[in-house]
């Protein structure tokens, strides 16, 4: 659907930037998880 107006525009690019949030929000958690993980094993390798 074309923006028909300056509103509709704004509320458009808002959806963007709040999915491009989201995504970077849940790949963020992805790389924590393994950074945790591999910190681990490399610690249970060394006892």
């Amino acid at each position: 659907m074309p923006a028909r107006t300056l509103k509709d525009l704004f509320i458009h690019s808002l959806s963007d930037i709040y999915s491009a949030e989201k995504q970077m929000t849940e790949s963020l958690l992805t790389i924590i998880g393994c950074a945790i993980w591999k910190a681990h094993h490399l610690l249970s390798l060394e006892h």
